[in-house]
């Protein structure tokens, strides 16, 4: 789903403190001007 979006997921983790998960999704706006870039 993350890659046939455009989307990105990112973690970290660090030993003793915990992990953080971060997920980006963009926008249909954000999606039909990648689209339009990339045809171009």
């Amino acid at each position: 789903m993350l890659s046939q979006s455009g989307g990105e997921m990112k973690v970290s983790s660090e030993l003793g403190v915990g992990s953080t998960f971060s997920i980006y999704l963009p926008s249909k706006n954000e999606a039909k001007l990648r689209e339009t870039l990339l045809i171009q």
